[in-house]
């Protein structure tokens, strides 16, 4: 049974509430399908891509190109880090600045138009741009897992089936044992 949403909720991301309904993504995170906006879905996904160069990891990084943040689970390039902190005791953006935010657009105002327009930067686009193969990956995952959900249960639907047949073929069997008996 599909639900319709409240049309405000179908613009907002699951979770932070943004309403920047141009950059949310369709994710499934901790088993439940949301939307989610390009920040929310980096700070959410922090081992599948460095938080530095916003490279998104179509492989795992060799342990020796690798350092991790001592807070979470994030992953940075070693050369990302060696030019901006040390490896030791390491903290990613997102951890060493509570207000950090990956992804920010700049508004500019039209003087001649007096309407203000969104700008993209390099910066932000290279976390849209993550955030989208983050979330491709995410769901093709999902697709994965739903596909072998979906042939167990179809496994189990035909065994079951196949039960119910043999136990009908027993009760007709019985059934006429009887009737011969009698």
């Amino acid at each position: 049974m599909k639900r319709d949403l409240p049309e405000l909720d179908k613009q907002l991301c699951g979770v932070c509430g943004s309403t920047e309904r141009w950059f949310l993504h369709y994710v499934r995170h901790r088993g439940i399908y949301r939307k989610h906006c390009t920040n929310c879905v980096l700070k959410n996904n922090p081992g599948l891509f460095c938080p530095i160069c916003l490279n998104f990891y179509e492989h795992p990084l060799p342990v020796r190109d690798q350092v991790m943040c001592v807070r979470c689970p994030s992953i940075s390039h070693s050369a990302c880090v060696a030019a901006n902190s040390y490896f030791r005791n390491f903290q990613c953006p997102p951890c060493s600045q509570p207000t950090f935010s990956f992804f920010s657009l700049r508004r500019q105002n039209d003087c001649q138009e007096a309407k203000t327009t969104i700008v993209i930067d390099k910066d932000a686009a290279k976390a849209l741009f993550a955030a989208a193969r983050i979330a491709a990956a995410v769901m093709t995952e999902a697709a994965v897992v739903a596909r072998g959900t979906a042939e167990s249960r179809v496994n189990d639907a035909i065994t079951a089936k196949k039960k119910a047949r043999e136990a009908l073929e027993r009760l007709t069997s019985l059934v006429n044992m009887e009737k011969e008996k009698v």
